[in-house]
């Protein structure tokens, strides 16, 4: 394909039908889809959004104190957030306020869920911390010498995290 011919795709029209949601009132930073279909959204409008694309409804699920940077979804349903406020909260569609699970001393800057529901944040304060919603306190179990920007769970459980400081470090919760 000629770069013309490559321009004039991108130019042209979009096949299917595109749905258009205007609720943040600024950049939508991250994204995550609950198992029914609906959408969430985080934004630097410092708000956490569930859409319900069959319903057409939107409502403000969770509100930070900053920007939100990361979403995910637990096998139960139940929505993580992250935000510069350096706070994760927890949130369950299903009903109930937002709750505040691990707090950082720097920004939350990714997150990820296990299989088994347990949470992992990673924080511009150059750590990773797990988290399990049964009860027990979070523990900061990876310490980076730079700003932690991504965390990810392989298929076997460990946890894998990303630094500024030029590392990929595992850990191995079990």
């Amino acid at each position: 394909m000629t770069k013309k011919e490559w321009l004039k795709v991108l130019k042209g029209p979009c096949p299917g039908r595109i749905q258009t949601m205007t609720q943040h009132s600024s950049t939508i930073s991250c994204l995550a889809v609950l198992r029914d279909g609906r959408i969430v959204s985080g934004s630097w409008d410092k708000t956490v959004k569930l859409y319900d694309t069959q319903k057409g409804s939107v409502e403000t699920i969770i509100r930070h104190e900053d920007w939100v940077r990361c979403l995910a979804v637990l096998p139960d349903g139940r929505i993580v957030s992250g935000s510069y406020d350096r706070t994760v909260q927890l949130f369950d569609p299903q009903g109930g306020p937002p709750e505040t699970i691990i707090r950082h001393v720097g920004s939350v800057r990714c997150v990820a869920v296990l299989s088994d529901g347990r949470i992992v944040s990673g924080s511009e304060d150059r750590t990773v911390q797990l988290f399990d919603p049964q009860g027990r306190p979070p523990e900061t179990i990876i310490r980076h010498e730079g700003s932690v920007d991504c965390v990810a769970v392989l298929p076997d459980g460990r946890i894998v995290s990303g630094s500024w400081d030029e590392t990929v470090q595992l850990y191995d919760p079990q």
